[in-house]
């Protein structure tokens, strides 16, 4: 059984998860039971629709992985149980989760006067306004956002913004 959840913090944002999923299958060789090393796939659907393989040895202990991504996103694969074995005219169900949270990052901007007239500009405020396209591979809408600076102090930081976002300055004297 295949559960996809997702964890989307921006407004309007949806990370673009894939349709199916790769579950691996090994299982080491037994001599005694009469067959050879072994291993293959599944093709998973995020619909949820069950998967069957093939005909595997029984007594076969299969050791079952899954790694997903998203672009723009960090992904957790759960298979459980991880390990099953293969019985005579039975099935085991296994149940593989994808968790996907969206990347977040951010930049930081602080004024700074040079030249022989800096003495002469008094400690206001700068608006800096920034905004970023809409990317569809990543899921994001476009978004705007604004901040106060003043010249000489600290950085102000902007956080929170989704991994892949290229926010340009709307004001042409200010570079992030």
């Amino acid at each position: 059984k295949k559960t996809v959840e997702v964890n989307d913090p921006i407004p309007g944002g949806k990370i673009n998860t894939p349709e199916s999923y790769t579950l691996n299958y090994s299982y080491p060789a037994d001599k005694e039971k009469g067959f050879v090393a072994g291993s293959g796939t599944l093709t998973l659907l995020s619909d949820g629709t069950i998967a069957k393989s093939a005909d595997l040895p029984i007594g076969a202990v299969l050791t079952l992985t899954e790694s997903a991504s998203a672009p723009g996103a960090s992904a957790v694969s759960s298979v459980s149980p991880s390990t099953i074995t293969i019985g005579q005219d039975s099935e085991a169900t296994v149940s593989v989760v994808n968790t996907y949270t969206r990347d977040l990052g951010g930049f930081s901007v602080s004024k700074n006067l040079k030249g022989d007239g800096q003495d002469l500009v008094p400690g206001e405020e700068y608006k800096v306004t920034y905004s970023y396209p809409a990317n569809t591979e990543l899921g994001l809408p476009a978004a705007e956002g604004s901040l106060i600076v003043k010249a000489g102090e600290d950085p102000i930081s902007v956080q929170g913004l989704p991994a892949g976002a290229l926010p340009v300055p709307k004001d042409a004297a200010v570079s992030l």
